[in-house]
């Protein structure tokens, strides 16, 4: 298991920050969301993205507060926005037994396939890929319910796309550098990423 230093030092910072305030911590989250790429853990040839360990620590401290308070707070003048998840939440579902019940009887594109530029036709089938993504997609629903109980004012609405917009300037202008480090010879910072090594 290697550690990716630049997220796992990220990792760190974002929960001494919930110790020792949680709303910066809250705020950190919103932040990294786009950092996608910034693994912190690398098990074989899988990594462990930063966003998703800090969405991970929001729903423990969330199901720590429900258990220590005995209820879900919910943020009521939400509601029909917490329908409205919820009927996504039941259409995706659903959407992702499809494999199971038509088990190879339709043809798809597989995109997944090493020629970048034909996606031969394959049999739909059961797989562990349809699962994780499942996985993820609901860690991703439940941290907009999250948000939307969360957020119960406009200034903090604001703050939180502030943060946003932040973030995306930052993440903006990293790309930037990489495309034009090409150009004009500067090595650029990989971070040990194992995309790179497993294409040496």
């Amino acid at each position: 298991m290697g550690i990716y230093h630049a997220g796992f030092v990220i990792f760190v910072l974002c929960l001494i920050s919930l110790i020792y305030n949680r709303e910066w911590f809250f705020y950190l989250s919103i932040f990294f969301i786009p950092f996608s790429n910034t693994a912190v853990l690398n098990i074989g040839a899988n990594s462990i993205s930063l966003p998703f360990l800090l969405v991970v620590v929001n729903f423990i401290y969330y199901m720590l507060r429900i258990g220590f308070r005995l209820g879900i707070g919910y943020n009521k003048s939400a509601k029909w926005a917490y329908l409205h998840v919820f009927l996504i939440f039941m259409v995706v579902n659903l959407s992702a037994l499809m494999p199971f019940y038509i088990d190879g009887d339709l043809l798809v594109l597989d995109r997944y396939n090493y020629l970048v530029t034909y996606a031969p036709p394959i049999p739909l089938k059961p797989s562990m890929q349809y699962i994780t993504q499942l996985i993820y997609f609901q860690v991703g629903l439940w941290f907009a319910t999250y948000l939307m109980g969360e957020i119960t004012t406009m200034a903090k609405w604001l703050r939180v796309v502030k943060f946003l917009l932040a973030s995306g300037v930052f993440i903006s202008l990293w790309g930037l550098f990489e495309f034009s480090s090409y150009y004009i010879g500067v090595e650029f910072p990989v971070f040990h990423s194992y995309v790179y090594r497993d294409w040496e």
